[in-house]
């Protein structure tokens, strides 16, 4: 008899244990060894979308993927929020005791990414944002509140939770045209972003334009690559000077940052030039 109560009991706990894990909001898969980077995706996008910038900085590092569960396809936790989101990643990362990362996001994962440094500055050793500004909605309204931002994001919370799924197809399909060459990209990314938990794609993106990361980036001393795309907004009047200039007045607060603008390529620019961007990469991680 006691020998099938502790068979019993080594049972639920064992199932509590794989219970609790699987409650966790993201997946990290790694790949590599070295010096660690841990990559964060964009909206609606899984760990994957890096696959081929892994497969390039594995050969000399340690790369950590992270995949947040309900975008692209995985299965989402229930009460998935980006503040336990962020607690799950940290307490991952001193766990394992992964010293002196650096952290790159692309996108939403970018004001993340600055999320994660600001509060967390020592844990870290270099940032590296793609394409995400630190108060998005300021680059096209300048001077426009944080009240404002807010309000404006509310309205696109709930206005993308009532497109049905032709309407969400379609404008995630306008947007993405603009955002990618490779139509076997574009097609990939809609797939991802289509089969996104919606609440959460909705909680994404309206936080991304709400927040005002520009008071807490003074809180970031490692050294800083902002990574950013011009071509896409030519035809709004952005020319690649006027870029780089609404870049550095964004993330001017950062000390020790330095700016590049890619001269062609759109949003997902790991994907429209992948050669490039790699070497950006390599030559700030060396």
């Amino acid at each position: 008899m006691k020998t099938k109560f502790s068979l019993l009991f080594f049972l639920i706990f064992s199932l509590s244990s794989i219970s609790l894990f699987s409650k966790s909001p993201i997946r990290i898969d790694i790949k590599g060894e070295g010096n660690p980077i841990i990559f964060i995706p964009a909206l609606g996008c899984p760990g994957t979308m890096w696959n081929e910038t892994v497969e390039h900085l594995s050969r000399t590092n340690k790369c950590y993927t992270i995949s947040i569960l309900g975008f692209g396809g995985l299965k989402s936790v229930k009460d998935n929020n980006f503040t336990d989101i962020k607690d799950k990643l940290i307490s991952y990362i001193k766990k394992h005791k992964i010293k002196k990362a650096a952290l790159i996001g692309h996108s939403f994962g970018g004001s993340l990414a600055i999320e994660l440094v600001a509060a967390n500055p020592d844990l870290f050793s270099k940032l590296i944002i793609v394409d995400a500004y630190s108060f998005p909605l300021d680059v096209f309204v300048p001077g426009i509140s944080s009240e404002t931002a807010h309000y404006e994001a509310d309205k696109l919370f709930n206005t993308l939770l009532k497109l049905d799924e032709a309407a969400f197809k379609t404008q995630q399909e306008t947007q993405l045209k603009e955002a990618v060459t490779d139509p076997e990209k574009l097609e990939e990314i809609l797939n991802w972003q289509l089969n996104s938990d919606r609440n959460l794609f909705a909680s994404a993106m309206s936080r991304m334009i709400a927040m005002d990361h520009r008071p807490e980036l003074k809180n970031i001393k490692i050294p800083c690559l902002v990574i950013g795309t011009w071509e896409a907004m030519a035809k709004y009047g952005f020319s690649k000077e006027r870029t780089r200039m609404s870049f550095e007045d964004q993330y001017k607060n950062i000390d020790n940052h330095k700016i590049i603008i890619a001269e062609k390529g759109r949003h997902f620019i790991m994907f429209d030039e992948q050669d490039w961007f790699n070497q950006q990469l390599d030559l700030f991680l060396q």
